[in-house]
């Protein structure tokens, strides 16, 4: 490694991805308004589709059949110390990771988490931070997957899910991918970030908030495809 980012997902600046040109429309779902009881209990399951995107599962109802959203690596502006480059000074980066495999409360959820994570908040203001290069997977704009090589604290490593790097390893907690999976389902790790009881109930406390107003959104939803049988 040269200290030079390198491959696929690496930005100077907050790219753009648009979620709503990779969503089927009713239309390409083949909702219409046939009167028959067929039709109508199709764009009922149609309307739970898109209730599910919402709440937990996005495939159906992408173009791309697959959870949306982009993971790539952000330029902070600032440098850091690479440990593995004789400490020289680098630019530092940070691993964005929108593309969530559940719906896309989760999604907002974990976006929001992200910008106000305790540890994110402290390295933005520190002048001089040790960092190491690591090569992690990515999803670009126009959904192509692939991985990126660039230099990221090394405090915000450790939190980063073993499985979006290249090897399978976490480089700082050396847990692999197969570990993870199954400390996960110990309730160790949630969406990429080590969380401790406390941070565990700051997001069920955001969750209830979002469900309420998701419920109310699947309800109209439903609702309008109702109307259209009609």
């Amino acid at each position: 490694m040269s200290g030079t980012p390198s491959g696929q997902g690496i930005y100077s600046s907050v790219p753009t991805y648009d979620y709503q040109s990779f969503i089927k429309t009713p239309t390409q779902k083949n909702v219409n308004n046939n009167q028959t009881w067929k039709q109508f209990d199709y764009n009922l399951d149609v309307a739970g589709d898109y209730v599910d995107f919402i709440m937990s599962d996005q495939d159906s109802v992408t173009t791309t059949g697959s959870s949306l959203g982009m993971n790539y690596l952000l330029d902070t502006n600032t440098q850091c110390t690479a440990t593995d480059l004789n400490n020289a000074s680098v630019e530092r980066y940070t691993y964005i990771n929108s593309n969530i495999q559940s719906g896309m409360l989760d999604s907002i959820i974990q976006d929001i988490e992200t910008a106000f994570n305790a540890n994110n908040l402290t390295l933005a203001f520190t002048p001089s931070i040790d960092c190491q290069g690591v090569t992690l997977q990515t999803i670009d704009e126009n959904n192509q997957s692939g991985f990126g090589t660039a230099w990221v604290a090394t405090s915000e490593i450790s939190n980063i899910n073993p499985c979006q790097f290249q090897n399978g390893t976490n480089p700082v907690t050396n847990v692999t991918c197969g570990e993870f999976f199954t400390n996960y389902s110990d309730a160790k790790y949630d969406n990429n970030l080590i969380y401790d009881n406390k941070k565990k109930k700051d997001k069920d406390a955001i969750e209830s908030v979002y469900l309420t107003g998701i419920m109310v959104f699947g309800l109209y939803l439903i609702y309008c495809f109702m109307k259209k049988t009609k």
